[in-house]
């Protein structure tokens, strides 16, 4: 005979299954709800979501009622049922809101309003519940490259969302123009398809402020650093997660450089915010204030967006404005730990590190060079209009802009085929290893230059350098991620080719800035049909996530056992 424990064992467990399965359709919910949300299909959004909602709030009321009569703890279990009613109501509420006779505008309002507060009621459902979705977390193990590459999909989806929300646009946003400019400041690249200030609200601009601020830092060296920070217990996979994701060794350097990084990044934007804010006039205080932070983030990230529709062309003479922004792209770009390294020895005699010295050496000859080049090609042309003070100015400008930076104080729509060929090489090399911008990286270059070089020698022996030995397998790393890095910006070159009429130097020089994440443009980004503008998207993700990173999302991340032998040596001949 069926004991009375029994009947009430199964039809917990039921209620349990049910609950858990309504964690799987909040969670496909919250999905349903950004991709129709950005199709701007309210009516959709409203009958999916209902269905969702009754799930969950019957699900929840029969469950609270059946622990009130049959299990312990009465206390917990009425604020779950509580919570369950008041759900219900909430529910009703809205939908006799909806039926009622409202004038049609105010009630286009009403429906896209109770579509976010659906959204705001998912969510505080998930963390009432967050113990048990932990409980389900806990079995996904991510790898490093998967955690990064995920943040990543999660910031650009919720940049989609918001920016799709009525009051973030001043006039109608494709859905494909959405994707792009989410992925872009995602990504810290810049290009845009519209001009974000005639299209988007000061909120609108200021979700896409966020969107590169997380970008630039990545959501998950914030969400480690407050992690840590909080004063909660970190389990020890946990920490060996976390250094492995940093690079680290020391859990405590860890946190030295997670400090360091937020609150380097802080103080070099609020000081530039700063200098900005005192450096330019005629404009209202509230626009002045939004315009100097905005800027002084989008420089520092090397993201390239403005607020103002060409860029900083206005201010292509204003010498105070130029130095700043050539000042927070140079230290956005160049590696936290150089800075760190700079700071530490900047009142001291010490020898600065291996790393550090190429850095900056690389560093100072590119914009020496790019200067250089920009001075001599754009002379007579670009900047014939221009003084020869402005002319050194612009040239300097772009120079610094054009490693992975995006801003430009000169139309870039006509420029010289051959500033085109030195402007791609600028960009494909890209900024400083460890740092916000992107490209090749100038320790990367310098290592195939140094591995050129000591094949032209036709030296045998292990490389040195500044009288440092350099392990051949760093070398192998180099040449793989240049040629890997050249062989995608041919692939996606030559698609975008055949899917579009455009000139192949300006499709290519598309191609690189996404790829780099630098932002530049010859003119053509909002011209690309919809199918090529999400071939850029996608080739800025890759070129944000990198090449590595990305060969890592795939693998298992397996400690499978190591081999213990040696296969015999090979000889090819190579000319």
């Amino acid at each position: 005979m069926v004991s009375k424990q029994f009947i009430l064992n199964m039809i917990n467990k039921f209620f349990l299954f049910i609950e858990h399965l309504s964690f799987i359709v909040t969670f496909f919910g919250i999905m349903l709800l950004i991709t129709f949300l950005t199709t701007g299909s309210e009516f959709l959004v409203i009958h999916f979501l209902d269905t969702i909602f009754i799930f969950i709030i019957v699900n929840k009321i029969i469950y609270g009622f059946f622990n009130i009569a049959y299990q312990k703890g009465v206390q917990n279990k009425l604020t779950e049922l509580l919570f369950g009613i008041l759900l219900l109501l909430f529910y009703l509420a809205i939908r006799y809101i909806l039926e009622l006779d409202l004038p049609e505008g105010l009630k286009a309002v009403f429906e896209k309003f109770a579509i976010f507060l659906r959204a705001i009621t998912y969510f505080i459902y998930l963390v009432i519940n967050k113990e048990k979705i932990l409980f389900y977390t806990k079995t996904i193990r991510l790898n490093p490259a998967q955690t990064f590459t995920f943040g990543f999909i999660f910031l650009i989806m919720l940049g989609i969302w918001l920016l799709s929300l009525p009051y973030a646009t001043v006039k109608p946003v494709a859905f494909e123009d959405r994707v792009f400019i989410s992925t872009s400041a995602v990504c810290v690249t810049g290009l845009a398809t519209i001009d974000i200030s005639t299209h988007f609200t000061l909120f609108g601009q200021s979700v896409i402020l966020f969107l590169i601020q997380a970008g630039g830092l990545s959501i998950v060296t914030l969400y480690n650093f407050l992690l840590i920070f909080s004063g909660e217990k970190i389990e020890f996979r946990q920490r060996r997660f976390l250094l492995e994701l940093f690079n680290q060794k020391n859990f405590q350097i860890l946190k030295k450089l997670l400090n360091m990084i937020i609150l380097s990044t802080l103080v070099i934007e609020l000081i530039g915010a700063f200098l900005i804010f005192i450096s330019i006039s005629g404009m209202e205080m509230p626009q002045r204030i939004f315009f100097s932070i905005f800027h002084s983030i989008s420089a520092f990230c090397n993201a390239g967006f403005s607020t103002l529709p060409d860029s900083l062309m206005t201010y292509y003479s204003y010498f105070n404005i130029n130095v700043i922004i050539i000042g927070l792209i140079i230290a956005g770009g160049i590696g936290f730990p150089v800075l760190f390294e700079l700071k530490e020895n900047l009142f001291r005699r010490k020898k600065y590190s291996l790393n550090t010295r190429i850095i900056l050496i690389m560093t100072l000859i590119l914009i020496l060079l790019g200067t250089f080049m920009f001075f001599v090609e754009e002379y007579h042309h670009a900047l014939k209009d221009l003084n020869i003070f402005d002319k050194f100015l612009a040239s300097l400008f772009q120079s610094v802009t054009t490693r992975t930076a995006g801003f430009n104080t000169i139309d870039f729509s006509n420029l010289q085929p051959t500033t085109y060929l030195w402007t791609i090489v600028l960009m494909f090399i890209g900024a400083s290893p460890a740092s916000i911008g992107g490209g090749l990286k100038t320790t990367t270059f310098f290592l195939n230059i140094a591995l050129i070089y000591t094949i032209f020698k036709k030296q045998n022996q292990e490389v040195t350098l500044f009288q440092r030995k350099i392990n051949n397998d760093i070398f192998l790393t180099a040449a793989f991620l240049f040629f890997s890095r050249a062989g995608f910006i041919f692939l996606f070159t030559m698609v975008l080719f055949y899917n579009e009429t455009i000139d192949l130097l300006k499709i290519l020089f598309e191609v690189v800035s996404a790829f780099s994440t630098v932002g530049l443009s010859t003119g053509i980004t909002s011209s690309l049909s919809v199918s090529s503008k999400y071939i850029i998207v996608f080739t800025m993700f890759i070129g944000r996530i990198g090449i590595l990173n990305m060969l890592h999302v795939f693998s298992k991340n397996k400690a499978g056992a190591e081999n213990n032998f040696e296969y015999p040596e090979g000889y090819i001949l190579t000319e």
